[in-house]
């Protein structure tokens, strides 16, 4: 199988399109693969579950192709010198891949710090970056994603994600996933007939056990001994992130990179503007999505997360949105304090005491916004 193998990188630079595809397609190797994405699928699926969010957090895993795996293969063994032995996913590590996408923020953390608890899988610390747009340094040290960075749960044993500055604009957490253990422990699901009385997404899971158990009792010792090991892509971003990247790279990217646009056309440059605009007010959006979700009042609990195994106590870290001091959240908090209490209200006095509430949340808005570096008299 090719993952078994070490390959001298100067030989297999010389490798033909039809060679590589006879072995990345083979029956062995896809066999493989195929366990690989039905495992992280189910796991994926189980671990989305016990967070209780339904429709704030859907996900997507795929298999890269043997074109798309060959060409990312060589890239990377010409950036690599093009000497010495490798095996193919010491280099390429996203030849299995997953996308979680979360409806704001607050889902996206909740989903990290439950993936950083999952017992089946550990968050390797080469790859950990989060990305993010040029015009985030001009914001201030408590915008989302300097937060994001400083304030974000982790186990003790990993480190702060890379913040990269992309200057597309591309924002996205990712990170590469390991199995903890090669067999899934199936605690007795998978020997059972699908139930008819059953919801359709017990049942859904069931038949992903069934499919797991069948692919690992087909699969050689050597093929189990390097399920631990193997790494698999995560990415995680909120909806307009996603919704940003995947339109970029439709109008952008795959166009340059296909030759129907080339980097001279006047027309890149204007697409690139366009696209900086959209990121910026999208940013503007997901603020002030925040700042209402922070109002609506909700507590601790209803963002908390079922925990999943003692083997990765994590309970001295805190991942904080915001800081208890943060003057920008007392001031959203004092405002839902002040509607809470207006309801049911009659008198003249609401429409003054609805004034008081915007000018906090319009405040709080405005010291969210504050570029780095400012205090309230101005620059520092």
């Amino acid at each position: 199988m090719m993952f078994n193998k070490r390959y001298p990188i100067d030989e297999f630079l010389k490798y033909s399109e039809k060679k590589f595809t006879s072995e990345y397609e083979s029956d062995e190797n896809q066999r493989f693969l195929n366990y690989i994405e039905n495992r992280i699928r189910y796991e994926l699926i189980g671990m989305i579950n016990t967070l209780d969010r339904k429709g704030d957090i859907i996900f997507e895993v795929r298999k890269k192709g043997s074109l798309s795996a060959l060409n990312k293969i060589l890239k990377e063994m010409k950036r690599s010198g093009g000497v010495g032995e490798i095996r193919l996913q010491e280099i390429v590590k996203d030849f299995i891949g997953c996308r979680i996408i979360c409806i704001d923020e607050s889902a996206l953390i909740s989903t990290f710090k439950a993936l950083l608890q999952y017992e089946e899988l550990t968050i390797l610390d080469s790859g950990f970056e989060l990305y993010s747009a040029p015009f985030r340094k001009y914001e201030n040290r408590e915008s989302r994603y300097m937060r994001m960075v400083t304030k974000l749960g982790l186990k003790e044993d990993n480190g702060k994600p890379a913040d990269e500055t992309k200057y597309t604009n591309y924002e996205s957490l990712h990170c590469y996933l390991n199995f903890t253990r090669a067999e899934r422990t199936w605690l007795g699901s998978s020997d059972k007939l699908l139930n008819f009385r059953a919801t359709s997404r017990e049942n859904r899971y069931i038949a992903e056990a069934q499919t797991l158990e069948q692919l690992y009792g087909e699969m050689s010792e050597e093929q189990r001994g390097l399920i631990v090991g193997f790494p698999i892509e995560c990415q995680l971003r909120t909806t307009l992130e996603h919704l940003w990247s995947s339109e970029e790279h439709r109008f952008v990217y795959e166009k340059i990179k296909s030759g129907l646009i080339s980097e001279s056309d006047p027309k890149v440059g204007l697409l690139r503007n366009a696209f900086a605009a959209l990121k910026y007010h999208y940013s503007a959006i997901d603020d002030l999505r925040d700042v209402i979700r922070n109002i609506s009042g909700k507590t601790v609990e209803e963002y908390s997360y079922y925990y999943t195994g003692a083997n990765k106590d994590i309970s001295k870290v805190r991942a904080v949105y915001f800081d208890t001091e943060d003057k920008a959240l007392r001031l959203v908090q004092e405002a839902g304090e002040l509607y809470q209490s207006l309801i049911g209200k009659d008198g003249a006095s609401v429409d003054e005491d609805m004034r008081k509430i915007y000018n906090k949340i319009y405040e709080a808005y405005v010291q969210i916004k504050r570029p780095f570096g400012e205090g309230e008299g101005g620059k520092t």
